[in-house]
């Protein structure tokens, strides 16, 4: 039918032609950046068109923004079938493969070069003191891959020794909604959960989904505090490493404030007075100043 000849849109019809509308905009600014990842470029000029265009309503505008910065949330909440393999496969005979992964992961920037295995070690440890001994093998895998995502974010995002613009700190965060994805599509379920849960926080300020201590198990809360830890401990682009006593002053700051679990920081306080994770992390022979 002509376009002249078609009768004046009832308010449905114009929402939903509205957003085809805006979601036709993305799609043909996606399509010329010619890649399936996330990019600065991408978003900036996604964001400034949407923004900018006079043909979309603010409602529909208010939401594609919401989308562009948040996709992470439609990804978690799509069931969509991924892959899925009927081989298993323990703990013990995966740890060498993660092992190799994390090696793989890490090389490609100095500045992330031992955290996975320093994470990963610290979980451990405290795993051990406060589970079973499954458990902490359980924990220990989660955390050597909990930074697996990365590898899609651009090196000078992750060497920038500055404070990260709103887009740059979008594509930072994104990366833990890949970890979810690579981890998930391996059938590594409840690993999954936990690796993807590190910046969580027990009082919802955490993301990606903002959950909150009810909705966290002890081996996310676990990693959450290893993981914060760690980052303490070594050296960063926008500042010096800290020592072990100076690290656990901060986590026990954040633990009073709700964000982190009390038991687990009050664990590790035990731990780092008795030398116990100091011992554990120089027989591996980690530079840092503890």
């Amino acid at each position: 039918m002509p376009y002249h000849e078609l009768k004046e849109l009832d308010e449905a019809t114009a929402l939903l032609t509205n957003c085809i509308n805006a979601a036709d905009r993305i799609s043909q600014i996606h399509l010329k950046h010619h890649t399936e990842e996330l990019s600065v470029d991408f978003l900036k000029e996604a964001t400034e068109r949407i923004e900018k265009d006079p043909e979309i309503t603010s409602p529909v505008k208010h939401v594609a923004l919401e989308i562009l910065y948040d996709h992470c949330i439609v990804y978690l909440l799509d069931e969509n079938p991924r892959f899925h393999s009927s081989r298993l496969l323990s703990l013990s005979g995966f740890e060498p493969l993660a092992k190799i992964l994390v090696f793989l992961l890490d090389v490609r920037s100095i500045y992330t070069r031992q955290h996975s295995l320093i994470v990963a070690e610290v979980s451990k440890i405290l795993a051990e003191e406060m589970l079973s001994e499954e458990d902490a093998r359980l924990v220990y895998i989660a955390a050597l891959l909990h930074d697996v995502g990365k590898i899609s974010v651009p090196l000078e995002i992750l060497h920038k020794p500055g404070k990260l613009n709103e887009v740059e700190m979008f594509i930072m965060r994104n990366y833990v909604v890949d970890t979810y994805r690579i981890l998930e599509e391996a059938g590594l379920d409840y690993i999954t959960k936990i690796a993807a849960a590190h910046h969580e926080r027990c009082d919802g300020s955490g993301y990606p989904l903002g959950l909150t201590s009810q909705h966290l198990t002890v081996h996310q809360k676990i990693l959450q505090v290893a993981d914060v830890f760690s980052a303490l401990i070594e050296n960063r682009p926008y500042r010096k490493a800290l020592s072990a006593s100076e690290a656990l002053k901060i986590l026990e700051k954040e633990a009073s404030q709700g964000k982190l679990d009390r038991k687990v920081v009050e664990t590790l306080k035990i731990l780092v007075e008795k030398k116990d994770i100091v011992s554990r992390l120089k027989e591996l022979d980690f530079s840092l100043p503890l």
